[in-house]
């Protein structure tokens, strides 16, 4: 688990990293921005994201890492509750604020269209590729597989995520195309169901909306927020 001292630690690893005082706080800058806080008597770590990555990390856990609740939190300030949160999640997050203001990211930031996620379907038989576009409104998941091009809506991650919290156990993902029916009480009737949050198919390619069980959960358990088997087959996943 992390805490203080690998909060301090982590920050100050990036090149050009360096702390000073901030009102009655203690301040993380590079370029001359600060990029992250610390609150050491109340041991909450705060950090700047963009608004498609304050998304990704608020949904593993909103107990955790949460908006602040003001304008800053809407400008995406994050905080995070330095006495529950791992260290290789907590490097991720302040890897990612620092990468947001340094014009030398210290590693080319994942999950864009030049540095794709790299992931493997559940039974791990197949690999596949998948990167946020930002360039579109609202923002997709765009994944390749082979020659094949899908996509997804982003908001299926926090969303998904939300359902199986609330669903409390192991779900089937049921992964199916788009022309064969779901089967009932999986991931991948729930991605097509008119009852979620989108009211129907977080798949947007005609054709090819089918395989949600397949290729958003290896994503999710890439970006921690879920865990996934990897059986040959009828595998199941659950929210962490």
């Amino acid at each position: 688990m992390a805490d203080i001292k690998s909060f301090k630690t982590i920050a100050l690893s990036f090149p050009g990293s360096i702390e000073m005082p901030h009102f009655e706080k203690t301040s993380f800058r590079a370029n001359k921005k600060i990029f992250a806080t610390l609150d050491q008597q109340h041991k909450v770590g705060c950090v700047k994201l963009n608004e498609i990555d304050q998304s990704v990390f608020c949904a593993i856990d909103k107990l955790l890492i949460y908006p602040v609740k003001n304008k800053w939190g809407k400008n995406g300030w994050t905080l995070i509750d330095l006495t529950r949160i791992d260290k290789r999640l907590l490097k991720e997050i302040l890897a990612t604020a620092f990468n947001a203001i340094n014009k030398k990211p210290t590693k080319m930031k994942k999950g864009t269209k030049e540095n794709p996620w790299e992931l493997k379907t559940p039974p791990g038989s197949s690999e596949y590729t998948m990167y946020t576009d930002e360039s579109v409104n609202p923002p997709i998941l765009v994944c390749t597989v082979g020659k094949t091009i899908l996509h997804y809506k982003f908001d299926c991650l926090a969303q998904l995520h939300t359902m199986l919290k609330q669903h409390g156990d192991w779900m089937e993902l049921g992964s199916a195309d788009e022309q064969k029916p779901a089967k009932p009480g999986t991931v991948e009737e729930w991605g097509r169901s008119p009852e979620n949050p989108n009211g129907g198919w977080y798949g947007l390619k005609k054709g090819f909306r089918g395989r949600f069980g397949m290729y958003i959960p290896p994503l999710m358990e890439l970006l921690g927020m879920a865990e996934l088997e990897h059986n040959p087959k009828n595998n199941r996943m659950r929210a962490k």
